[in-house]
């Protein structure tokens, strides 16, 4: 059986009424987001951090980070936790509180992670989310995407240079467009429940988003 992982970061919009709408998740509390599950009566698999702006939480495992280093505590959780698990066996991992918080370097920095190489195979599966934005990395391919309750926005950041991009079923759809630079392509929206888009080259994030 697959199984889902979540870690939830230290934002005040972790949205950890997400963990409800996922069975048997492996849970990850990362710095201050362990708080936050252990608050809302979640057990950890993992607490990862410093702990230099609260208390040591328990888990079933728990690794307290230096305050001084490279990388940030999520990318340490990502690297840590992912590391024991095999691709196959992981449905999908998922990430809450990265997207906001106001710091934002912060949200740049988790954007990035798509360009990580030591996350490099695990991208496709990554996805980040909150109470109003979720974004997820697609490389070239064919996809079907379906719209997500409530959110009215459906915009394609091209985090590089893409070759014949094409969308369907949505308000501007596009044939074979290419972009020689990084683009983003905000505010669409889904005409139906599905649609549909495909490119040949490059990397993109994909948002679906709250007005």
């Amino acid at each position: 059986m697959k199984k889902t992982i979540i870690f939830c970061a230290g934002a005040p919009l972790a949205y950890v009424d997400k963990v409800k709408d996922v069975q048997f998740p492996i849970l990850v509390g990362v710095d201050g987001g362990t708080k936050i599950l252990i608050e809302a009566g979640y057990t950890l698999d993992f607490a990862i951090g410093d702990f230099d702006s609260t208390i040591v939480p328990q888990a079933k495992e728990v690794i307290v980070l230096p305050t001084k280093k490279d990388d940030t505590d999520l990318q340490y959780a990502l690297y840590t936790v992912l590391s024991q698990f095999h691709l196959d066996d992981i449905e999908e991992v998922i990430v809450l509180g990265a997207l906001g918080g106001g710091r934002l370097d912060h949200l740049l920095c988790n954007i990035w992670l798509a360009f990580d190489v030591k996350l490099e195979k695990w991208f496709p599966k990554l996805h980040l989310v909150d109470e109003k934005n979720s974004a997820s990395f697609y490389l070239p391919g064919t996809y079907s995407l379906q719209k997500e309750e409530h959110k009215k926005y459906l915009s394609f950041i091209l985090m590089s240079p893409v070759k014949h991009l094409s969308l369907s079923g949505v308000e501007y759809p596009l044939d074979k467009k290419s972009y020689d630079r990084p683009r983003s392509l905000i505010s669409n929206e889904f005409l139906e429940n599905d649609m549909t888009f495909s490119f040949e080259t490059g990397l993109i994030c994909v948002m679906q988003t709250i007005d």
